[in-house]
């Protein structure tokens, strides 16, 4: 039978190690201040590299230690309008300005270099697309808004096969969206070479277009050729107003231009070749009508 003495000796131990363990484990707080608000914060995935978008400052801070020291990237000062990371590649990410020279990080945000565009970006939500497949992560879709001498404006759409590494091309011209159908990996069923675009179909000089005139055109070879997807519709497959990427699905909004009230319909594909119209759980007397759908 032990002594009493070992045994309190024995207690006395367990309580010193177990203290040591809460002291070893206790977290360490850092606290740094900025003078605004991030429009983003981001992890570069599986790292401890952090970037934080100062979009009223348009400046980039960068941090290596999980945000425990901060670091003012120079070169980026007053010039960052939008910062996207590449969804499928942790090295790369993109700061875009609000003029035609753009800026590149393929080390996590250590160096960052300059890539000029023919436009100034496009002032919508996603001005890039991605291709998700590992060999064309370099892929990459650029929305541009190009105004002419005369007052009017209209947004084009350009690719690069190397992250803006190389020149990039124009890919169609008079366009609202442009994206890759193999956007996100769970899309398996659609061609690694299939690009939609919804575009209209009359130029206009001044940038205005008529709702009529928008369609979704598919291509395979970079719209060397291209098809019209009318959705089963034929000649009324158009005013097509939105085109995103929801789950699995490719999603399609369009206006009923056959009927006087311009009810809102909506397609979805797994492959951007065949569309299927959804079924909403509405009232079959219910109708919709909104101007737009959100994608």
């Amino acid at each position: 039978m032990a002594h009493p003495l070992h045994r309190l000796r024995s207690v006395v131990l367990l309580l010193l190690l177990s203290a040591l363990l809460i002291i070893a484990q206790k977290p360490e707080v850092q606290v740094t201040h900025f003078k605004n608000q991030p429009a983003r914060i981001f992890y570069f995935d599986d790292t401890t590299v952090v970037l934080y978008h100062d979009a009223s400052a348009l400046t980039i801070f960068r941090s290596d230690n999980e945000g425990k020291d901060w670091k003012e990237i120079e070169t980026l000062r007053g010039k960052a309008m939008m910062l996207i990371p590449h969804p499928h590649d942790n090295r790369y990410a993109f700061v875009l300005t609000r003029d035609r020279t753009h800026y590149r990080t393929t080390n996590r945000g250590e160096s960052w270099q300059s890539f000029t565009m023919p436009a100034s970006p496009a002032l919508v939500g996603a001005p890039l697309s991605f291709h998700a497949d590992k060999d064309k992560w370099g892929h990459i879709l650029y929305q541009g808004t190009d105004c002419s001498i005369l007052g009017g404006c209209s947004d084009h759409t350009w690719y690069t096969h190397d992250a803006f590494g190389d020149t990039p091309q124009q890919l169609l011209t008079q366009t609202t969206k442009c994206l890759y159908a193999r956007n996100t990996k769970v899309l398996k069923d659609a061609s690694s070479n299939l690009i939609l675009c919804v575009a209209f179909d009359e130029k206009s000089t001044n940038g205005e277009h008529t709702l009529s005139s928008s369609r979704l055109y598919a291509s395979e070879d970079y719209f060397k050729t291209k098809q019209i997807i009318d959705f089963g519709l034929g000649k009324q497959g158009r005013g097509v107003v939105a085109l995103g990427i929801v789950s699995k699905f490719m999603v399609a909004a369009l206006k009923d231009l056959s009927r006087p009230d311009g009810e809102m319909m909506l397609y979805v594909s797994v492959d951007g070749k065949q569309w299927s119209k959804a079924k909403f759980p509405h009232a079959s007397s219910s109708q919709l009508r909104e101007n737009a759908y959100t994608i």
